[in-house]
């Protein structure tokens, strides 16, 4: 598909997007710019190339049975949820959040590239099943991880206002909840919970 999903007039709309059957649909030559939901309940939606991409205002949901394959691209979306799997693999920057809601993705983020919480994403953001990722960067809200997450790179955590609970923090609620990276702490309000006694790590806090 190398359109844009817009009005009559070629303005930008809001309407929500779902992706159903088992096919592939890849998304070529333009960033979306409706700002609507963009639901994934079967198949993938795949990026064609490094102009492609989904709005940075549009709520993801990939459902269990779904997918979402950036293909090596970068991209900003709004916020994302789901139990469904997400490639995210070689982009220079990778996935980056942007979004204000608190969402819980329960799926599998896989690859080789980093994954962001924009300045913008003010919101609670659980990966809570098994995840991979290069670099994890916390500019703003919380991430909360309690599955089994793998960072091959870096976790950095920017407080980006004055109150703890508002601004960049990581949770560590789960046992299995290890990195093998150095951890970086800074600015005012950062912070990371540990609530499980069984983590134990070698690396740099």
């Amino acid at each position: 598909f190398s359109g844009q999903i817009q009005t009559a007039t070629g303005a930008a709309t809001t309407l929500s997007i779902t992706k159903s059957g088992t096919g592939i649909m890849t998304i070529q030559g333009f960033e979306w710019n409706n700002t609507g939901a963009v639901t994934i309940n079967g198949g993938s939606i795949r990026y064609g190339n490094s102009a492609a991409g989904i709005n940075n205002a549009s709520a993801v949901t990939v459902a269990a049975s779904a997918s979402l394959d950036m293909n090596s691209i970068n991209d900003t979306i709004g916020t994302l949820a789901g139990a469904g799997n997400v490639t995210n693999n070689n982009g220079t920057t990778g996935l980056k959040l942007n979004g204000t809601g608190s969402t819980t993705f329960s799926g599998s983020i896989t690859g080789t590239s980093d994954l962001t919480k924009n300045v913008a994403s003010t919101g609670t953001t659980t990966l809570s099943s098994n995840n991979t990722v290069r670099n994890l960067n916390i500019n703003a809200g919380i991430f909360t991880l309690s599955g089994s997450n793998t960072v091959t790179g870096s976790v950095s955590i920017v407080g980006a206002g004055t109150l703890a609970a508002s601004s960049g923090r990581i949770n560590f609620n789960n046992n299995n909840a290890v990195g093998s990276a150095d951890v970086f702490v800074t600015g005012v309000g950062a912070e990371i919970s540990n609530s499980a006694p069984n983590i134990t790590t070698a690396n740099t806090i």
